[in-house]
């Protein structure tokens, strides 16, 4: 947690000033950000949810203590908002984003090029193979949040089906990784029964799980993989660990931290 009373003043400023600017309807490109201290490019998008989650929220905080120079892996790293975060909690982390829209890919790369030696950016979809993929984004933006593997969008918006690279799984997390990032928009019922997800190679991860109320099914098995096999412990967005009971009553999207 940031605990700084200087950088938890930044960051509640900065999060005010957000919200004030995203009333203008012309957004900017390009936005300074006082907390972490740098610009951000945006490509007009409107970042002030995605900064109050991270920044002044901290939902993206590890479940347990991190070692003093962490391996974190940001996998769906947008404009890098979330990886910003980690640079700046976890000032001696090395960090791989990985995002495989091409538009938000530059953005990303453009966002993390002051930590060259400490970022690292793939662009390819996180996958169970190493070649090329559909992916969705909606037509009308480039820089959804949305885009993924598996068209999340209602019938009657209009899409982009691109092809992109992917890459194994297997592949870009075979090192152990102390904290581990998972926003794929419904790819992650795919990705999480590999094996490798388990708490002595992948010791903490914080996932957004995705219609929960159409894949109920899916979601018990893999919690319960993850948990009663894998022995992970879960626990919501606030670091409190959930029961039996508490993982059913669950619906939408949700995050939810496996330590």
């Amino acid at each position: 947690m940031i605990t700084s009373q200087g950088a938890r003043y930044a960051i509640h400023a900065q999060s005010l000033f957000l919200k004030a600017f995203g009333r203008i309807p012309l957004k900017p490109k390009r936005m300074p950000l006082w907390m972490p201290h740098c610009v951000v490019a945006t490509g007009g998008c409107n970042f002030t949810n995605i900064y109050d989650e991270l920044f002044c929220q901290e939902l993206y905080e590890s479940p347990k203590p991190l070692p003093a120079a962490p391996r974190i892996v940001d996998v769906g790293g947008h404009l890098g908002l979330a990886s910003l975060y980690f640079l700046s909690r976890y000032p001696d982390c090395s960090l791989t984003a990985i995002e495989p829209n091409p538009s938000l890919a530059a953005l990303l790369r453009e966002n993390l090029s002051a930590w060259p030696k400490r970022a690292k950016v793939i662009e390819a979809a996180l996958s169970l193979y190493t070649g090329t993929t559909e992916f969705n984004v909606t037509a009308d933006n480039a820089f959804t949040v949305t885009g993924g593997i598996e068209n999340r969008e209602a019938p009657e918006r209009a899409i982009s089906k691109l092809t992109v690279p992917c890459i194994d799984a297997r592949e870009v997390l075979a090192e152990p990784v102390d904290l581990l990032k998972l926003d794929v928009e419904g790819h992650e019922y795919r990705l999480l029964p590999l094996a490798l997800f388990e708490p002595s190679h992948i010791k903490n991860m914080v996932i957004e799980f995705h219609d929960l109320d159409e894949r109920r099914s899916e979601f018990d098995a893999i919690t319960q993989l993850l948990v009663r096999e894998r022995g992970y412990r879960i626990a919501n967005s606030d670091n409190v660990e959930l029961s039996d009971s508490a993982l059913r009553a669950l619906s939408g999207s949700v995050i939810i931290k496996l330590y």
